[in-house]
């Protein structure tokens, strides 16, 4: 499928939403905002844990997106890999490439690379799953779309809370062996 199929698709899913209860969506990004920024930084910083349980990393800072200021712009999965080659820098897990359809992309919703544990309200029981999966569409080196599905259990757990910024940080750990200088 080519990349306006791609865009065709999300579009269809997104059909004219931006932000839901289980869809956290940006269409646009102002380099300027301060507000736009947190979200980048509360994204990409894995120190704090906004969802309770645990998670232990081999670091504290991933890539997640890298963002263009002269083209205006983020960089798509293959020129920021590019960039980061050699650095030492790790990216987020990826767990697909290539067109999927919303049961496809639900069934991606597994368990965890890292070493996690979360109290499930719903279940209550404690499961290993991530808490969601982060979508782009992109063609000519940059990102067209950018749609952030949730899972249920995770956004009633937040429900059940305090917001992140409004509780006392409970850090995430790192895994056995991590050294965050090397």
């Amino acid at each position: 499928m080519n990349s306006d199929g791609h865009e065709k698709r999300l579009a269809e899913y997104l059909d004219g939403r931006c932000e839901t209860a289980s869809l956290d969506f940006k269409s646009e990004f102002n380099p300027n905002s301060n507000q736009d920024w947190c979200e980048v930084i509360k994204d990409i910083a894995a120190i704090a844990n906004s969802g309770g349980g645990i998670i232990k990393l081999p670091h504290y800072f991933f890539e997640f997106d890298i963002y263009d200021k002269d083209a205006e712009q983020f960089l798509d999965l293959d020129r920021r890999l590019r960039m980061l080659e050699g650095i030492g820098l790790q990216t987020v897990p990826v767990v697909h490439r290539g067109s999927a359809t919303v049961g496809e992309l639900q069934s991606l919703v597994g368990p965890s690379t890292f070493d996690s544990a979360f109290d499930n309200p719903v279940t209550h029981t404690t499961d290993n799953l991530v808490e969601g999966l982060y979508c782009r569409t992109e063609a000519d080196g940059r990102v067209t779309g950018r749609a952030k599905m949730v899972r249920s259990e995770f956004l009633e757990k937040v429900k059940q809370s305090k917001h992140w910024q409004h509780q006392k940080m409970i850090p995430n750990l790192l895994a056995d062996g991590s050294d965050i200088w090397a």
